[in-house]
């Protein structure tokens, strides 16, 4: 280990962020961890670097590897539609609800909410609806991941990590230790697999789910005045309806738990122990991969101290994900936007290629770069890791530090003074909420609402026009208008625009439109 940061050091890297990873040998966050986290953090100091932390066992951030989902109850919660036959309806147990579908296709019309599983018609598809905890998984060392919209769940794994860190490793946090980074934190995946791929019909019965959260019925029914379990169809099916406002606010309120219980959470335990909160969230491309996993990434960004994102590819510039975290920096005044970049390159990606993919960033608001990833060893599973390994296993790893230079300046450039940004676009992520429901990834009215903001959003950077997006919950919180006629300004926490311009979107919020 510390072989491997002097090695950092002659590359010309600032720091080293501490990860647990795939081939693990070290038991996690045992007594010998806590002494080898040590020895690089003493080591680190006396080089003049700094060390950042990891909050897991891998990804995504919230079940401390298992030691937090070995206890049923903080466990991720699903919502599971079943359909049944009358004859098996008393096997099938914790049914929050029944109902009976007046028609058997795909996109069924009418529906009823059944008292009794008996009171389904012959002619009527008999349909359950019940709550259960994900599946055990290997991945998370034979448990699952954490119920990270719960905040009683997301502070047990305060209670198993970080406080640890701090007992261990206390007296270097805001000297040598600036931050803690969180990984991919989610609500759980939403009828789809991580890649987005439905499959037809009603086989698997993962795709059959959509995320849950405890006392979500008592949580929804505070915030939106009515009982989704009347409702629960409306999350999978059209139901006859265009659009809808039960999908709508059953996201918000995803979204809303998500980021307080975990983000808000974490960030203030952050703020007392003289910690930087910093890392990124899932699946943060388009309105389409948010909403299946986190609702609204822009509002998760809000509770970073350094907001990031995952850009792990040379061969997907995400610009959307740039920008809306720039934005949301931006906004609330950070000084630094972080990217996670180059961790899926390949062993093929040249010295120029870290330049090219750091410059477009940078471009877009980007001003610290986290390198993904170095390994310690790759023996065993590692080999299979996401390559390449940026250090001595590289022909050109002795020649990077021009290149960390380079960025050194221009991210120290970059993260003085403010940006000059005169137009505000309407982040529409909402619209997407309101048609997510079974079959999304294939329907005609979802991707191309992804591709038309695409396609807006490159008209406007050809036109080298800097800009902002407008999240429409920060708005309502944020938002104010001064002046009038030509001098009227929309200021948006730091910032101000002259134009704010309005994509194709199916809803608004009041807030947004007054």
């Amino acid at each position: 280990l510390k072989r491997q940061i002097d090695f950092f050091k002659t590359m010309g890297l600032g720091g080293v962020c501490l990860h647990a990873r795939t081939g693990l040998q070290t038991e996690y966050l045992s007594r010998k961890w806590f002494d080898l986290m040590r020895v690089c953090v003493e080591h680190a100091r006396d080089r003049g670097m700094l060390v950042w932390l990891y909050d897991e066992d891998r990804y995504p951030s919230g079940g401390a590897g298992g030691l937090v989902t070995v206890d049923p109850q903080y466990r991720q919660k699903r919502l599971r539609m079943e359909f049944v036959s009358r004859n098996k309806a008393g096997s099938v147990s914790d049914v929050i609800a029944w109902f009976a579908f007046a028609d058997r296709s795909t996109q069924p019309r009418d529906y009823r909410r059944l008292s009794n599983p008996s009171d389904c018609r012959a002619d009527e598809q008999l349909v359950a609806f019940r709550t259960l905890n994900a599946p055990l998984n290997r991945w998370y060392n034979g448990y699952t991941y954490l119920d990270a919209a719960n905040s009683k769940a997301v502070r047990k794994f305060i209670d198993s990590t970080y406080e640890p860190y701090k007992r261990h490793l206390g007296k270097h946090f805001g000297k040598t230790i600036e931050a803690m980074f969180t990984d991919e934190p989610t609500y759980g995946q939403s009828m789809i697999g991580w890649w987005g791929d439905f499959i037809d019909g009603y086989k698997d019965a993962e795709l059959l789910e959509v995320p849950w959260t405890k006392d979500l019925l008592k949580l929804f029914e505070r915030d939106s005045g009515y009982t989704i379990l009347d409702r629960l169809p409306d999350l999978y099916f059209d139901a006859g309806k265009l659009f809808s406002k039960t999908r709508h606010d059953y996201y918000n309120l995803l979204t809303t738990q998500l980021t307080q219980s975990f983000a808000a959470q974490i960030h203030q335990w952050c703020k007392r122990a003289n910690l930087k909160f910093a890392g990124h969230v899932l699946l943060e491309e388009t309105c389409s991969s948010q909403t299946s996993v986190v609702g609204s990434a822009m509002q998760f960004y809000e509770h970073f101290d350094i907001p990031g994102i995952d850009l792990l590819t040379d061969a997907c510039p995400d610009y959307d994900t740039a920008i809306q975290c720039a934005s949301v920096a931006r906004q609330t005044g950070r000084q630094w936007v972080l990217s996670e970049t180059y961790g899926a390159t390949g062993w093929d990606f040249p010295l120029e290629g870290h330049k090219a993919v750091g410059d477009w960033q940078a471009a877009l608001g980007v001003n610290r770069r986290c390198l993904h990833l170095a390994f310690y060893t790759m023996l065993g599973g590692n080999k299979r890791d996401y390559p390449a390994s940026i250090g001595f296993q590289e022909a050109w790893a002795t020649h990077y530090k021009p290149v960390e230079d380079y960025f050194a300046r221009l991210g120290t450039v970059l993260s003085k003074g403010s940006a000059r940004c005169p137009l505000l676009v309407i982040h529409p992520v909402e619209s997407t909420w309101i048609r997510w429901r079974l079959g999304a990834n294939k329907a005609s009215d979802v991707k191309p609402m992804d591709r038309r903001l695409i396609s807006l959003r490159n008209w406007v950077l050809q036109e080298h026009l800097g800009f902002d997006y407008g999240e429409e919950q920060l708005l309502s919180r944020w938002a104010r208008v001064e002046g009038r006629g030509a001098k009227a300004r929309l200021h948006v926490g730091k910032c101000s625009y002259e134009i704010v311009l309005v994509p194709p979107m199916l809803t608004m919020r009041r807030s947004t439109l007054v």
